[in-house]
């Protein structure tokens, strides 16, 4: 088997994550995938309730904070912070091999 694709393939639509992933369903085989996406279908729910006590809304502010970093971050700010990432993640994170294919990349 050769080299993963530059980019991989899932349920036939390109993903945006890994320039090394490889296909999870190839674009042709649109009746295996319908079959495959029919037999994964199960739904089940558990029959336990849970309720878990929380904070009164007058104890607790749940509005965002308009200092957040995140509120003003610009487009060009969240394009380096990517670049950024993307950088740290092909030259100095340790990835075992077998998992490289997973490393998620900012395209």
């Amino acid at each position: 088997m050769g080299p993963p694709p530059a980019v991989g393939l899932h349920y036939g639509l390109p993903l945006h994550g890994s320039p090394r992933l490889k296909p999870a369903v190839a674009a042709s085989s649109t009746s295996s995938l319908n079959t495959m996406t029919n037999l994964n279908r199960k739904l089940q729910f558990c029959p336990t309730i849970q309720v878990h006590e929380t904070f009164a809304a007058s104890e607790y502010d749940r509005r965002c904070d308009a200092n957040a970093t995140c509120q003003k971050m610009t487009p060009v700010m969240a394009m380096k912070i990517k670049q950024e990432l993307n950088e740290y993640k092909l030259t100095d994170m340790e990835v075992h091999v077998e998992s490289r294919q997973y490393t998620h990349f900012f395209l």
